[in-house]
């Protein structure tokens, strides 16, 4: 099963996420193609400073944007990342067996 935290700020804004026990198949590309996208499209379209670890092996991927858990993210990089959990929570509705999201919010 697919694992994605979602961390949170004291602003409940997602600021990122860590993406575990990723396999194969259709949920497994899906997720990795939303993930990926989302690291990407920040990247080239953002000024956003992130950190990002990703070892396509052991089907791990941990993204977080710098200044994320003070609250101060630009609103950009904030709107991909809800994007993508949209798409993440349209995956696990129809797939609930291969897919947790698990929030974890900060203090």
């Amino acid at each position: 099963m697919i694992t994605v935290r979602l961390r949170k700020n004291v602003k409940d804004q997602v600021y990122a996420f860590d993406i575990l026990d990723h396999g194969r198949g259709v949920v497994c590309a899906a997720v990795s193609v939303l993930s990926l996208n989302t690291v990407n499209a920040i990247e080239i379209l953002t000024e956003e400073k992130f950190t990002c670890d990703y070892d396509q092996a052991g089907g791990r991927l941990q993204f977080a944007l710098a200044a994320g858990a003070s609250g101060d993210c630009g609103h950009d990089a904030l709107l991909l990342i809800d994007a993508m959990v949209m798409g993440l929570r349209g995956i696990q509705e129809e797939y609930a067996k291969q897919i947790e999201i698990v929030e974890v919010r900060q203090r």
